[in-house]
Formats: C-alpha cells, structure tokens, sequence
C-alpha cells in the first residue's frame, strides 16, 4: 500500500483555527437522565480504530484500544486466531496499520508526554514481521539519530510501501519544529532499518509524490507565505527542474500522481475564478488533458490503485458518489456492485488481496463515522468487520442534508442542515455551528458527533461553508481573507435569516456554539442579533485579536504571523474581538477551554468570561485539566458533551 505526502490545496490555506466542537456534569435537571443516555451512546472511544488487510489476504491488523493505550492484533483471517500483536507501555499508542509486504505491518507511534491528554507523534515507526513476532522500530526518533544517518531531531514517516518491493518501503523525513524543515526521503531496509538517501526536497515544507516504480519524481511545498513551488525530475538519479511556481494571485498546481506508464502527471489546478479541476499533463510535450470537474466543488478524495496510481475522485460536498477515469477499471466495477449496499455512503476500495481477491472496504457518511468490510467479488458477499460507532444504526441518527442559497451580495453558499429525528416539519429549536479556521477548513456533512447529539436531544443545526471555506476553488477561499467580523459574519447572519424563511427556525429559538474561530463567530453572532439568539456556547476561542498572537503559538513564528495577518487583515482588531462587545451581548454564555491549549490560550476564555460577568451576562465557564485545542480524554468529552446539553434545555427547550 502506498501513501504519498503531496501538499493539497488545504496546505496553501492558513488553517489556523480549526477547532472542533466535540462532545461533554452539571446541576441534575429533569431530563438529566436522558441527556446521560445520549452521552453515553454517542460519545465513546471506538474499540476498534482502523484495519489493514495484508496483500496475500490471510491477515488483519486491527488498531484497538486498550485501556490508556492503543495496540495493533494481526488476526489469521482462516480461524480468527492472534497471530501477532504490537504494544508498549500505559500512555502509547500504536496506531495506522499499515501493510508493506505478506509479513509486515508497519503503524506510527505516538505517546502522551507532561500533563497532555492527549498523545503527540514521536516520528517513529515500528514493524511487526509475523515471521518474527516481535516489533522492532524502524526509525529512532527517541535518540535523537535517525539510524545510518546524520540527521538529528528527525521524524519519519510511511511515503510508499513500495508495492513491488517487499524488503524496503519509502520514508519522508520531517525535522521537527524549530530545524530547518527540508525534508528527505530515504529507502528503509525494512529487516535492518538501514536507510539510503533517495531525495532531498529543493524546496521547503515539501510534500513528494512517487510514481508506480517508487521512483521520488515530484516535490512541492512552500518556501514562503503565498508561494508554492512544484519541481519534477525523470528518476531518482536525475537533477530536480521547477515545473511550476504559483504566488498569492497565481493559480497553483497540486501534483496528485502519475499515470500507470509514468508519462503523465496528474495535477489539481487553481482556476481564477470557480473550483479547481483535475487535469493530466503529459511530460513530453506538456499538453493538458481534462479528467474530472464540477460546477461548484473542487476534487475531494482520489481513489487509487495499490501501487498509488489515481483512477478516480470523490467531489467535495454532500454528492458522495465517486466517479472514474476509466469506467472500466475494476475498482471502478467494485463501486459499482456496491452501490445498492452502500447506498449514500462515500465508499474507499483497498486493493484486491490474495487468492480470491478480497479488497478492503471502508464506508463512512453523516450517519456513520467509519465501518469496515471485507469484499468477496466471487460471492458478491460484504462481511462487516467492525465500526467505530457500535451498537447504534444509522436509521437512529439524523441526516445532513446538503443545501444552498444566496448572501446578500449574491455570494452562493452551501452548508448543511440536521433536523431533530422524529421533528414534525415547522420552526424547532436550532444551533448555528460555525466551523473553526477560518481560512481554509470546511463543514463536509459527514459524521458529527455533536451534530448528532444535538439532533437526538431534540434541535436542528445549521452548519455554513462561508467565505473563505475550502473546497469551493482558490477565489472563493481568498474571498473570506480580511473578512472576520464583516462578509464571512454576514454569511452566518443570512444563512440563519434563509433557514428561518424555510421554516425551520424562528427569532429567538437560536443558540449559536462553535469551537476556535467558530466560538470568535458564534459570540459576535450574539452580540449582532441578541434578540435571534437565546444563548451561545463557545470551546477553546479567541475572543481578544489584541492580546492573542502575544500569548499562542501563532505569535512565535514568523510565518504563522504572517499568515494569521494575512487572513484576518489591516483592519481593527479591537473593534472586530467579542470581548470589546460584551456591552452588547444579554443571552447566557457557556464557555469550555484547555488548560494547556497554546492556539488559543486559556487566558482568552477567562479574560472573555470576566468581562461578560462585569456586564452582568450570566456565564458558565470550565477549564479542562490536560486538554490543549481540542478535547481528547473521554471522561472530558462526556463531561463537555453532558454540560452543553444541560445549558441547552435550560435556555432553548426542546421537546
């Protein structure tokens, strides 16, 4: 199986704020038992996390979690056995199976580290030879030297699994923070760990892309802000060219694969004005040829074969269905055949595996946040393997349906909307749930675990890919840069007044809760339109544009603060931060944060819930323990997801 690290269209976006409003006790209340339930049922850690399929067919390698930590089981697929498995000691986790040759699955490793929940990488890899039945690292990290090399402070991790070699497999090494980051990549003798150097990056911040031989034949990355760089080479042994350079108006290429021959590239390409479309382009003579595009949304997913050639792509949006280059490519047939048993599913199709033929496949949508099976091409059977959310079908939970409708400017906007289940039509209570960023990050209408709690407990929700969202083309995502506050505020405002002239909400039955730059909105949502909202919640924000870069991250680098400079612009910051409009905030507020997050630091919540408890606003506050940007630990999820479902029926009832 091959994994190529070719920066998309996501990198060039300053995705700086993409918190995520995840699920969470409080005071008893008369539904408190209920809304226990649903926290239960909904907010859980997944016992079984991903699974590989060995090439020959005969294994599985499950990621599972046990107890304060994850693990890997190889299981015979003949009789269910263990064959091998592959962990460590309490708080690591051993995790993203992945299967190089018959023998050899190899899984990254990551550890808790200080107070942190949650776990960081540690650049290593470890291998688990089923010949030997003990793991051994690939790489070290831990020493501070990466085996047969001179690189300090390096991490690695899988580029190609190189499909017609099955003793050594492709790293991309990354220095860590604070190095120089131009990256290597290095063949790895996968029974010695011994490298070779096989490509060192022209260009900084680079991702690569290999072609079907596992020949290193494209880098591209960013050497700057608003720069992006694309160079090619013929083999391994030849000298890198520059292809391509785009600057902050240019319309960038992002290299995706080669062709099964090798003698095209396929690109993604910025348009100046709409989405981006996939074109190949032949390296001979440099001649486009169109192979996919949409009206509205950019590529999403591309599908390919085991050795990584692309075949086909998944849009962005709500429309999961997939499309081919080739209709008469087999992966292609395999999408066919289940289309009636996967109906509304997006749907990835691993390589055909042993003797038979079995392919992996793993499903996913707004109901269903990931479910494995195996399938047989001769029987035509789909054996369910595991899920990530077991014991609740899909039929329990709401669909996201996708919509569409037109700012005030004429801008069209698309989103997606959850009505409670079992709603008769008319208004209902509603959330409007901005998604962080804000540049560059997108709602996808996939499975949402707060959505779905939100919808269970009785209240639609309203998500908006405003200005500057991804997956709508280069334009579009420009269009939100310098707007916080102003057009991508404006978006929620219309996107909340098309939902109420449809009938599914009405002036006063809103609370507006969001995560990051979602809780920066969902605040100046209140403060706009107090008499459309009856509360607001709001996890791990920026709140003062003032004080903030001086105390995250954002602050210490100087690329991150031109990126956060150019997204949020020349403007006021004072006059654009919530905590400056407290005067016009009334509804009651809920406030999350974590006490080690460095994006958006604590301070920015305490500073916020100060002042609005000076104006007299009634406020709600708890500072996780452990937690940074997120929220990771499973008791604080419940305790978060139990918290925002209390302050909910106690400020918007729902029946």
């Amino acid at each position: 199986m091959r994994r190529i690290a070719a920066p998309t269209a996501l990198m060039l976006a300053t995705a700086l704020l993409a918190g995520t409003v995840s699920p969470s006790s409080a005071a008893p209340t008369p539904s408190s038992q209920r809304i226990g339930d649903l926290v239960q049922q909904l907010v859980v850690e997944p016992r079984i996390g991903d699974v590989a399929l060995s090439p020959d067919g005969a294994h599985l390698a499950l990621q599972m979690a046990q107890g304060d930590k994850t693990i890997i089981v190889v299981l015979r697929r003949a009789d269910g056995s263990i064959a091998a498995h592959m962990g460590f000691g309490e708080d690591t986790h051993v995790v993203d199976p992945v299967w190089v040759s018959p023998h050899v699955v190899l899984a990254r490793l990551l550890k808790r580290f200080d107070k942190y929940e949650a776990p960081m990488p540690t650049g290593i890899l470890y291998r688990l030879d089923l010949r030997e039945g003990e793991a051994a690292a690939l790489n070290s990290q831990v020493s501070g030297l990466l085996r047969g090399t001179d690189a300090r402070g390096v991490g690695a991790e899988l580029l190609d699994g190189l499909a017609k070699d099955d003793d050594h497999v492709l790293l991309h090494l990354q220095a860590f923070e604070g190095l120089a980051p131009i990256p290597e990549v290095h063949r790895s003798e996968l029974s010695t760990g011994r490298v070779t150097r096989v490509a060192r990056s022209p260009v900084a911040n680079a991702g690569f892309v290999t072609d079907a031989d596992g020949q290193v034949r494209i880098a591209q990355g960013s050497p700057g802000n608003d720069i992006y760089e694309t160079w090619y080479r013929e083999s391994d042994s030849a000298e890198w060219t520059l292809l391509h350079r785009a600057e902050r108006d240019g319309e960038a290429w992002y290299a995706l694969g080669f062709s099964a021959d090798g003698q095209r590239i396929l690109f993604q390409r910025q348009q100046a004005s709409g989405p981006s479309r996939l074109e190949w382009r032949g390296i001979a003579d440099g001649q486009w040829q169109a192979a996919w595009s949409h009206p509205v949304f950019d590529p999403g997913v591309v599908h390919r074969t085991g050795d990584g050639t692309p075949i086909g792509v998944r849009p962005v949006g709500g429309d999961r269905t997939s499309v081919f280059f080739d209709n008469a490519d087999e992966v292609a047939a395999v999408h066919r055949a289940l289309a009636s048993l996967l109906a509304g599913k997006a749907v990835d199709v691993g390589p055909a595996s042993g003797p038979e033929a079995i392919r992996l496949i793993t499903s996913s949508s707004d109901r269903d946040p990931g479910t494995f099976h195996l399938w047989n091409p001769a029987t035509k059977r789909l054996e369910r393997i595991a899920a990530l959310l077991d014991g609740v079908e899909a039929s329990e939970l709401a669909p996201s349906m996708p919509i569409q409708f037109k700012a005030r400017d004429g801008l069209e906007l698309h989103g997606f909307l959850t009505r409670p289940i079992g709603a008769a039509e008319g208004p209902v209570p509603m959330v409007l749930m901005p998604h962080g960023g804000p540049i560059g990050v997108r709602d996808e209408g996939l499975f949402d675990e707060t959505v779905q709690l939100l919808a269970k407990a009785g209240y639609g929700v309203l998500q908006v890919n405003y200005r500057g969202s991804s997956g709508r083309g280069a334009a579009f995502l420009e269009a939100g840069r310098g707007q916080w506050g102003a057009a991508m505020q404006r978006d929620l405002e219309d996107a909340v007044a098309w939902a109420n002239a449809e009938g599914h909400g009405s002036a006063g039955r809103w609370c507006a809760v969001g995560g990051s730059y979602g809780a920066y909105a969902s605040m100046l949502a209140l403060a706009n339109d107090p008499a459309m909202f009856a509360c607001g919640v709001g996890e791990v924000g920026l709140y003062d544009l003032t004080t903030w870069e001086e105390s995250a991250d954002v602050g210490r680098y100087r690329r991150a603060r031109e990126a956060v400079g150019h997204s949020i612009g020349d403007v006021d910051r004072a006059a654009i931060s919530p905590i400056r409009r407290v005067a016009d905030i009334a509804d009651p507020v809920l406030l999350h944060a974590g006490a080690l997050d460095q994006r958006t630091p604590p301070s920015q919540t305490t500073a916020f819930a100060e002042a609005l408890r000076a104006k007299g606003v009634a406020v709600d506050m708890k500072v996780y323990e452990g937690e940074g940007h997120g929220f990771y630990a499973l008791d604080n999820r419940r305790d978060r997801a139990t918290r925002l479902l209390t302050f909910l029926r106690r400020h918007l009832p729902a029946p």
